[in-house]
């Protein structure tokens, strides 16, 4: 069994990092799998907007993993 399946944490378990950011890694394919869409609150919380892949371990097979590490990490500074 995959490690983050065995160690999955509710958010929120652990102190804040130095960048004030909680449990990131656990919630690594949340942020992996979303997308924007401008009209997102009109749909909310019926439709929850997706890039391509359901499951994080498909999009990890698609993309280089190192790939995947940056995308999470800009989406992260850009939102805040």
């Amino acid at each position: 069994m995959e490690w983050w399946k065995r160690n999955d944490k509710t958010v929120g378990s652990f102190e804040a990092n130095g960048y004030r950011l909680y449990a990131i890694i656990s919630n690594i394919w949340e942020w992996c799998l979303d997308a924007y869409d401008e009209d997102y609150y009109n749909k909310s919380p019926e439709v929850s907007p997706l890039v391509g892949d359901t499951d994080i371990e498909e999009l990890i097979i698609s993309f280089p993993i190192t790939y995947v590490r940056l995308q999470c990490f800009y989406s992260c500074i850009i939102q805040g």
